[in-house]
């Protein structure tokens, strides 16, 4: 009798232990047109997808949030009359990450930082209002003000463990990215080691504030959406 209650007492924590280890299969997904170079040639207008697909068992905490760099990543550039699909060489050069704080999301990299390829982040006051990192942002820092939003988008979570769809400006940054004010101090585009060869993503649509271009550090005019689901299909 006391022999299979230790029994009993050891296969119940097994079955802790294994639960707690069970990962549930996510991917994160990024869509903006923009310009791309790819392999040497320049394209114009292209509509990029980045797939990012991984499991919850690895994310883990940052001071400003979330942060996911264990998995794979799927490139796809829509030129129009044809697709390129590209996936990142070397495991862990791109990862994902959200900033509950300043309110960013999307992907960045080992060699071009915080905001590249791509990062989201809440819109500026003169490019188009509302943006739904501005809904969730506002509804964590005041709760009364849900009742200003849809059911939709009260339901909206940001983190990098739920499903969820966020909208933001788009902005490719490789250096001097301030996220409180969304602006960049270096635009030019780093590679991404991709079985397609080197890829490059642009930010072509700017405000560089009064004074105009060289006057003040730009910001993005762009847009972009950034989605989670529950799968590990990358689709």
């Amino acid at each position: 009798m006391y022999f299979q209650f230790l029994r009993s007492i050891c296969i119940g924590l097994l079955c802790l232990v294994s639960a707690a280890g069970v990962a549930a299969p996510i991917s994160y997904h990024a869509l903006v047109v923009t310009d791309a170079e790819v392999n040497g040639t320049l394209y114009h207008f292209v509509t990029v997808r980045i797939d990012f697909v991984t499991d919850t068992r690895n994310v883990y905490a940052v001071p400003t949030g979330w942060r996911n760099d264990v998995g794979s990543t799927r490139l796809s550039l829509d030129l129009g009359n044809r697709t390129i699909v590209a996936h990142v060489s070397t495991n862990r050069q791109v990862y994902a990450q959200l900033d509950r704080t300043n309110g960013n999301v999307g992907f960045g990299s080992v060699t071009g930082g915080p905001a590249y390829p791509l990062i989201l982040t809440l819109a500026q006051g003169g490019n188009g209002g509302d943006s739904l990192l501005q809904t969730v942002q506002d509804i964590g820092a005041t709760p009364a003000d849900a009742v200003n939003y849809s059911p939709a988008a009260q339901a909206l979570v940001n983190d990098l463990k739920h499903a969820t769809v966020l909208s933001g400006t788009g902005l490719s940054c490789t250096g001097s990215f301030n996220p409180v004010t969304s602006t960049c101090g270096n635009l030019t585009p780093i590679a991404l080691n991709t079985d397609a060869g080197p890829i490059y993503l642009s930010s072509p649509y700017l405000d560089y504030g009064i004074g105009g271009i060289g006057a003040n550090v730009p910001y993005s005019m762009n847009w972009g959406m950034f989605w989670i689901d529950m799968t590990n299909s990358g689709d």
